[in-house]
């Protein structure tokens, strides 16, 4: 018994050891949370603690801010873009209501197979932020990029992801009023239409089907709405 003991014991002490090793060099990364840091937001698979919450709103929201402000274009889309992510309920939005509408928008991007092209997101910049007198304005969006962008740590992919959510969001507000029929609770998380505030319950919808079928003729469409 005493030698049953024993085996144990030393068993045990393999144990230990073996975790001890795999949180010191498999921790962090395994898990990406940290110890002693809850989850304070998970949506769609993704978990954030107050630290990553934090990182992956603040610079997000901060180059929305700046890129609105020194845009000599059209920065109206922009500007419902923010006002989705922010909730658009006028009750305060928090770091959780970002980043669940942002991460919601791009599950409903990738569900509705939507994506932006690099050409469309250059002639969104171009064409439409930095349009001024008839023309692209190179100087304005050179500073920008510099300036503005360089103080915050962001860079050009930061501002291309950005701008294809912005031309996503249209796109997808476009199919939501086309007339094609949805789901009900597709239907229910219309921050894309509306801007009503997605609770934290309304986090998954199906598609149903949608990329298999092709898209509505006029008439389809006209005979729908009748």
């Amino acid at each position: 018994m005493l030698e049953t003991f024993r085996k144990y014991t030393i068993s045990m002490i393999a144990v230990l050891v073996v975790v001890f090793v795999g949180l010191v060099f498999f921790g962090a990364g395994s898990s990406n949370l940290g110890f002693g840091a809850p989850v304070v937001v998970e949506a769609y698979g993704q978990k954030f603690n107050q630290r990553q919450l934090k990182k992956f709103e603040e610079r997000h929201t901060r180059l929305i801010t700046r890129l609105s402000m020194s845009a000599p274009g059209d920065t109206q889309a922009l500007g419902e873009y923010a006002r989705t992510l922010a909730g658009g309920s006028g009750l305060g939005p928090t770091s959780n209501d970002f980043v669940v509408n942002r991460l919601t928008l791009q599950k409903a991007m990738a569900d509705f197979g939507l994506r932006a092209s690099t050409p469309e997101v250059e002639a969104f910049i171009k064409d439409t932020l930095f349009w001024q007198d008839s023309g692209f304005n190179v100087v304005a969006y050179d500073d920008f990029v510099k300036v503005e962008m360089g103080a915050l740590g962001a860079t050009v992919k930061n501002l291309n992801e950005l701008v294809a959510e912005v031309i996503c969001l249209t796109k997808l507000k476009e199919i939501l009023g086309a007339g094609i029929e949805v789901s009900r609770e597709l239907t229910e998380i219309d921050m894309l239409s509306a801007q009503q505030r997605i609770t934290y319950q309304l986090l998954s919808y199906p598609v149903t089907g949608f990329k298999d079928k092709p898209m509505p003729t006029e008439e389809e469409i006209k005979t729908k709405w009748e």
